[in-house]
């Protein structure tokens, strides 16, 4: 009886370990965040903004709305909210079409996703 009292806050403590390590886990086959930012990159490049406005928005809802939400105990707050503001930098950078300021917003964003977790 007391081997499983020992073993209960033992397991209990291995699923939160496990819990708060799943955004390293998971992060390396979230394959959907790089492609759309080589979809942004390349419409802003070939200046089709309408595109890149779409894609952003699209970006948005694809981490704010749903990776977020399972990642959000593996990774530190501070880490989503960087990619965040880096997504409104570019969503103004797009606005106001300016190639070099969404091409390094999408450069940061790069940085700090590959980075997430880490």
């Amino acid at each position: 009886m007391k081997i499983v009292k020992a073993l209960i806050p033992i397991a209990l403590i291995a699923v939160f370990v496990f819990v708060m390590n799943t955004a390293f886990i998971f992060h390396p086959f979230i394959k959907s965040i790089p492609e759309l930012f080589d979809d942004i990159e390349n419409s802003a490049l070939n200046g089709d903004w309408d595109k890149a406005s779409d894609k952003t928005d699209a970006l948005y809802k694809e981490l704010a709305q749903k990776k977020f939400r399972w990642m959000q105990f593996a990774i530190e707050r501070k880490e989503m909210n960087n990619l965040i503001i880096n997504l409104y930098k570019l969503k103004g950078c797009i606005k106001i079409e300016d190639v070099s300021g969404s091409v390094d917003a999408l450069y940061e964003m790069r940085a700090n996703w590959s980075h997430l977790g880490s």
